[in-house]
């Protein structure tokens, strides 16, 4: 009898609302039918008001319609919104029943948002119940229509919000007043953001926006960070361990996500340093546990986004990392290594996310061949306390490696920094002997590309005729665009800095033994080819001798690492002159291989009985190159070519 009596009620609620009776509608919210039947009536109820009178939208807007009739169409859209309450109330169960009811919504989607905005305007409630049909799972459909309509008007609010000015929001005092009127405004963007499909509509939405647009995007973001940190600084103080720090860090994610799908506000990101505000934040709350599903610390998930694979390979990377070593990555990164209970781990690193093999140190070495990342990294080894680089100094696996490849880099930019070094000539027959007027000793550049430089105009001509007439447009072009985009890889001051790194490898390689400088390793029989590799991919260096044919091309290796004109020149020149070695080395940027080689005269000593090297102990530069090659992998990510030949010891 009582079901009996329960299915009367609601068949006569819904002939009331079909009716169009406003109370009746309005009841829906709160007593949906439970059967598939009826709350498919209830739905078209619904959906067929929202379709019949959206044409009215512009005259009411307009204030076109007669009083009467604008409070009567007013009231009624009202009731139907009260009424769709109770509809999302029963598709957040995702049964069997929910996507029945999404296949009536859809096409009645349009006229639904119109009134949505018309009636509670671009505000959080109208965000609040996007928000709740996306985790529905009204966009899980293979229906692109339905899916550009959420994403439109996810925008649509990001847009609105990112445009309100911040007086607008003075009047925002608590966590509460936040959520209901900021952050339900982004919770349907977050929600386009977890599942693929909306993600990439989302993408060539903001890839297809002005630049205007994407700088107050961008701007929403960073000021979400800071109002975030803001207003939720009370609450972390009051529960320092159970505090939820999931919106903060979707913020960051959100914005790393199409930093790496969109290079122009990757670069806005980082003119307004997002970075910095991000890191902050996550060196406030280093106790907190993330909600990710690795776990560990928000400190940590904050900074394995921004430090992370979606960014490692962008060619914005070196500038990003000089930014988060200068807001203390460093320190999150030492904290996980040495303290990974505390930090949330059960062994180091288990929940970074860093792009290389989960070990940010090394993500941070293989970064280290840009002059502007050693110069932060040793500013921030410098700042970290002496406890501190002394538990690093011990620990095998991970800080000891890293300190000593380091410390090659920390020397090369010593050695940069030094008033006495040498000048760097771009000729590759530089000429040694020559004697210069006082007038031009002075390096000079030329005048098209503005990138090689010589050491007199004797190098310059014969570099020209030989080389440089061919690259001198190229080197232009990519000038410019490092001048516009960054980072400067072949700059004057890169190029020398790398092959002073490289000088200190071989260096280290020939005259060192056990520690003790001037003390040599290698026998004239292995020095016969005359030419060296080093694979700076590794956090330990690798080393390989190369064999290289009668025409200076290395065997295995023409048309890949050193097939090129300059660099034949370079491996003869070494063939010809006993005293002269040829290496080279490799180091990822971005999304380029970047390949370094140079050819170092032996100095301070020569070859000496038995096949040994006799009291040589350091090397000269005679001349370098600094080029790119291109290396792409099914995955997406630059790798190393395949080992070269060894020589036979």
């Amino acid at each position: 009898m009582e079901n009996r009596g329960s299915t009367r009620r609601v068949e006569a609620l819904l002939q009331a609302a079909e009716r169009g009776s406003t109370d009746h509608i309005t009841r829906l919210g709160k007593e949906w039918p439970e059967d598939i039947a009826s709350a498919k009536r209830a739905l078209l109820v619904l959906v067929k008001n929202f379709e019949t009178h959206v044409e009215f939208i512009p005259a009411l807007k307009t204030r076109q319609l007669s009083e009467r009739d604008a409070d009567r169409i007013t009231i009624l859209m009202k009731s139907c919104l009260s009424g769709f309450e109770g509809f999302l109330n029963r598709t957040r169960r995702k049964d069997d029943w929910t996507e029945q009811l999404f296949a009536i919504l859809r096409p009645y989607l349009d006229s639904y948002l119109a009134w949505l905005v018309f009636v509670e305007g671009l505000t959080g409630v109208a965000g609040a119940q996007v928000s709740s049909l996306l985790l529905s799972g009204i966009h899980h459909t293979t229906d692109i229509a339905t899916q550009e309509r959420v994403v439109d008007f996810s925008l649509f609010l990001w847009k609105d919000e990112a445009a309100t000015s911040p007086l607008q929001r003075e009047t925002i005092r608590t966590p509460s007043e936040y959520e209901a009127v900021v952050s339900r405004k982004y919770d349907p963007l977050l929600e386009c953001m977890a599942h693929e499909p909306t993600r990439q509509l989302f993408i060539e939405k903001i890839n297809s926006c002005d630049e205007a647009s994407l700088k107050m995007l961008a701007r929403s973001l960073y000021t979400e960070c800071f109002r975030w940190s803001s207003f939720y600084k009370r609450l972390y103080q009051q529960h320092p361990t159970s505090f939820n720090c999931t919106r903060v860090c979707s913020y960051v994610e959100t914005a790393v996500l199409f930093c790496e799908k969109c290079p122009r506000f990757f670069r806005i990101i980082l003119k307004m340093r997002f970075a910095t505000q991000a890191l902050k934040i996550a060196s406030k709350v280093p106790d907190i546990k993330s909600q990710a599903p690795k776990g560990g610390s928000v400190a940590v998930e904050i900074a394995s986004l921004l430090f992370g694979p979606r960014t490692i390979r962008k060619m914005e990377m070196a500038q990003l990392a000089e930014e988060l070593l200068n807001a203390g990555l460093l320190n999150i990164i030492a904290f996980s290594l040495l303290f990974p209970r505390s930090a949330g781990n059960g062994t180091p690193f288990d929940t970074w996310d860093s792009g290389t093999d989960g070990d940010p140190l090394h993500s941070l070495i293989r970064l280290a061949h840009h002059p502007r990342v050693t110069g932060a990294l040793q500013s921030a080894i410098t700042s970290l306390s002496d406890e501190v680089q002394a538990m690093l100094d011990e620990d095998k696996d991970y800080g000891k490696p890293f300190l000593r490849a380091f410390w090659f880099y920390d020397f090369a930019l010593q050695n940069l920094q030094n008033p006495g070094s040498y000048d760097l000539c771009d000729s590759v027959e530089h000429l040694e002997s020559l004697n210069l007027e006082d007038d031009d000793k002075h390096m000079k550049a030329c005048s098209g590309c503005h990138t090689t430089v010589y050491c007199s105009r004797e190098c310059q001509r014969s570099d020209w005729e030989a080389f440089h007439k061919a690259e001198c447009l190229q080197n232009r072009e990519r000038r410019i665009y490092e001048k516009l985009y960054g980072p400067r890889i072949f700059s004057y001051r890169a190029r020398k800095f790398k092959l002073l790194y490289l000088q200190l490898l071989l260096e280290y390689r020939l005259f060192l033994n056990n520690g003790v400088r001037g003390d040599p390793v290698l026998r004239a029989e292995l020095l016969k080819d005359r030419a060296y590799f080093f694979n700076c991919d590794m956090i330990q260096v690798e080393f390989f001798a190369l064999k290289s044919d009668a025409n200076g091309s290395l065997v295995e290796h023409e048309g890949s690492l050193y097939g090129d004109a300059r660099s034949r020149k370079m491996i003869q020149r070494s063939r010809e002159d006993v005293s002269v070695i040829y290496a080279g080395f490799s180091a990822i940027s971005g999304r380029h291989l970047i390949n370094t080689y140079g050819n170092f005269r032996i100095v301070e000593g020569g070859f000496g009985s038995g096949g040994t090297l006799a009291g040589a102990n350091s090397l000269v530069l005679l001349d370098g190159f600094v080029t790119e090659a291109s290396r792409w992998t099914s995955k997406g990510i630059y790798t190393l070519p395949p080992p070269p030949t060894f020589v036979d010891e």
